[in-house]
């Protein structure tokens, strides 16, 4: 009889921390092409967004981006290949997810 206790306690505090967990960003339903996204440069008030693995991001409030530009990047542009290994799920798991990148 004392094992239901223990175990329901445990099955409440499993609940718990899945419950409070932080899900995983839902992804809008907007698509971006290269041209579309080039609309997004961080340039004369425009919002910077960059698409990474399929995914677009927005890096406008992002203080390693200014204007538009980090470390010789450009937004409103594809930076799969020189970020997608380089900069770490974690480090994009921080920004915000504005759509979809389709070519």
């Amino acid at each position: 009889m004392r094992k239901i206790p223990a175990i329901l306690t445990f099955v409440l505090i499993a609940v718990i921390i899945v419950g409070c967990a932080k899900k995983d960003a839902e992804v809008p339903d907007v698509q971006f092409t290269a041209a579309t996204l080039a609309e997004y440069d961080g340039k004369n008030g425009h919002p910077a967004y960059i698409a990474v693995n399929g995914l677009v991001y927005d890096v406008s409030n992002d203080k390693n981006w200014i204007d538009g530009e980090h470390h010789g990047y450009s937004a409103g542009r594809d930076l799969s290949v020189p970020f997608g290994d380089s900069h770490r799920a974690a480090t994009l798991r921080k920004l915000p997810i504005v759509g979809t990148y389709i070519d």
